[in-house]
């Protein structure tokens, strides 16, 4: 699934579910993955974590509708 700037967030390979990051675009396997990622890779604050992957994941929802 894309986001309308063509930003991966996330996709399906070998019919498992990824999270892409979308600062990097490298694959996490869950949302709790992701968000380790996000803070150790990308120093992103714990308090923003949240609320980007919520933000992720209500653009992915929308997309699946």
């Amino acid at each position: 699934m894309q986001e309308e700037s063509g930003e991966t967030v996330c996709s399906e390979r070998n019919g498992v579910a990824t999270w892409v990051c979308p600062l990097c675009q490298k694959g996490q396997p869950d949302r709790s993955s992701m968000s380790s990622h996000l803070t150790e890779q990308h120093s992103v604050l714990p308090s923003c974590v949240d609320r980007l992957l919520d933000i992720v994941s209500l653009t992915v929802s929308k997309q699946a509708a």
